[in-house]
């Protein structure tokens, strides 16, 4: 899956790379990674999990489901299990990025410093901030 996975994200890169004037360099320093870690994730040595995945995509001007339904799987996932009452605010959460399982903890515990750390992609109200 994951050969499958990288192989439709390195086509993706290479259509775009000349349109975004991306190189492997850029793009290591857009993802704060090695320029060996990205290509190990092109190349599908390195599997890409959804934080990964998600800055592919906002790098690339992509969309998840162009290139891995498992992580389209696993937003959707995530979406479902923090959907509904956060913190006492109603709606629905999206996608909670962090580096890690910490960041996204705090969010849901509602310190201030982690909220930079949410994407909502629905309509927004006062009590979204």
């Amino acid at each position: 899956m994951k050969q499958k996975e990288a192989q439709k994200l390195q086509k993706l890169y290479k259509q775009k790379e000349f349109e975004l004037g991306l190189t492997h360099s850029k793009l290591s320093k857009l993802m704060d990674l090695d320029k060996s870690q990205i290509s190990h994730m092109l190349n599908g040595r390195n599997p890409i999990n959804l934080h990964r995945g998600l800055q592919f995509c906002e790098c690339l001007k992509i969309e998840l489901k162009d290139f891995s339904p498992r992580l389209v799987k696993e937003a959707a996932l995530l979406s479902r299990a923090y959907s509904g009452k956060v913190n006492g605010i109603t709606g629905d959460v999206c996608f909670l990025v962090g580096e890690d399982m910490d960041t996204i903890k705090r969010c849901l515990n509602g310190e201030e410093n982690s909220v930079q750390n949410i994407f909502w992609p629905g309509k927004h109200s006062s009590k979204t901030y």
